[in-house]
């Protein structure tokens, strides 16, 4: 039918990520079907308009259009941050209205909701009172609780996850190795949770072996994370980007090094993460010139396009080496509008040169940022308060 194919025009859009397309051929449907409305809420939130496909799903209801199962996932999915938390809880009332709220797609649903937003308690809540889970409810709550930052939990709902008899996927062992890495678990609970994955099958898989490198790697388990990385038959540039990152990060700048070579002999081309690795290891040498070589070679020679890491890596190498001048201008010249973390790096790279004239410029920077932020003023005290002595 008609409704079918115009409906179809905007699943291609928004796929394409053209939305605006999408939304005209919307606007011109003589009729719509419930399928067409929540295409035009998901083309929005799969395109990270969340506004937009709020305002899509408001106008559903105001056009006496019921929304469905499909409506409420795809509104739940656009509310991925703390500011959204708001409309998030009127869609979870608005499921419970229709009956919806214990359909179980709908709830898994509204636990990712609430764990984007960082509303733990309730995402807690809504796992707890839920009649029927299956693998993705598990999964979802493991997934709220290392995104909270509550790792212990989220391996413990893992290891709950388990005794029911559900076989994790990739995702599930992604996030609960991410808990691991941020918590620094014990070498005991790692190689716990590294049999499990085995067990599991999933240990081959690149997304999940790049995720036990990184926890390894951030206990400086060096060894355990290249024989990881070493068993892997099938290495793509995360992984490889992965493990020269946490040998950059334990200050073994030659190892970083070393991998990253052979990684360009095997035929895989480095991409933006690998070169902030790459800087990150040359400042840990405290090797300024060859982080410049480094930096150049970024576009010139791999064509890799500049993100705000690469700026804000080489900034705090000149701010630590004593140019406070040319960090401050590197990041104020960037193609990037400056944030208040990178103003934060090139602070630290003052501070740690003893450059208190430049620190309090760059505080300023800070300050204007985010003039909310309390620690801002304090960090700009500390300074005021050492010129002093």
């Amino acid at each position: 039918s008609d409704v079918v194919m115009w409906t179809a025009m905007i699943v291609a859009y928004a796929q394409a990520g053209d939305t605006l397309d999408a939304r005209s051929v919307f606007d011109r449907m003589p009729a719509r079907s419930s399928v067409t409305w929540n295409a035009m809420v998901a083309a929005y939130a799969f395109n990270a308009n969340a506004t937009s496909a709020l305002a899509v799903f408001k106008l559903m209801d105001l056009e006496g259009v019921p929304a469905t199962k499909i409506s409420f996932i795809c509104a739940l999915d656009a509310c991925s941050s703390g500011s959204l938390l708001a409309a998030g809880k009127t869609i979870h009332a608005n499921a419970i209205d229709s009956d919806l709220g214990d359909d179980l797609p709908v709830a898994n649903a509204i636990i990712n909701m609430y764990a984007r937003c960082r509303d733990l308690e309730r995402a807690k809540q809504k796992f707890s009172s839920m009649p029927k889970k299956n693998l993705v409810s598990w999964s979802a709550m493991v997934s709220a609780y290392a995104h909270c930052g509550h790792s212990r939990e989220g391996f413990e709902t893992f290891q709950a996850m388990q005794l029911e008899g559900l076989r994790a996927t990739e995702v599930t062992l992604c996030s609960v190795l991410a808990a691991a890495s941020t918590s620094h678990f014990a070498p005991s609970e790692a190689r716990l949770l590294q049999d499990l994955i085995s067990s599991s099958g999933c240990r081959s898989d690149s997304s999940v072996a790049t995720a036990l490198v990184s926890m390894h790697g951030r206990s400086a388990r060096l060894a355990t994370a290249r024989e990881i990385f070493d068993a892997t038959r099938e290495k793509n540039v995360v992984l490889w980007s992965a493990t020269i990152g946490i040998y950059a990060d334990n200050g073994l700048f030659d190892a970083a090094m070393e991998l990253f070579f052979r990684m360009c002999l095997e035929g895989v081309h480095p991409n933006d993460v690998t070169f902030v690795s790459i800087l990150s290891a040359s400042a840990h040498a405290g090797d300024l010139s060859n982080a410049r070589q480094w930096f150049f070679s970024v576009a010139t020679d791999f064509g890799v396009a500049y993100t705000r890491d690469h700026y804000v890596c080489m900034a705090d190498m000149l701010a630590r080496s004593g140019l406070m001048d040319q960090a401050r201008e590197l990041v104020g010249d960037m193609p990037f509008v400056p944030d208040s973390c990178s103003w934060k790096t090139v602070l630290a790279g003052c501070l740690v040169a003893g450059s208190l004239k430049q620190a309090e410029r760059v505080a300023c920077s800070v300050i204007e940022c985010e003039p909310e932020d309390s620690s801002s003023y304090i960090m700009l005290s500390n300074i005021y308060s050492a010129a002093k002595d």
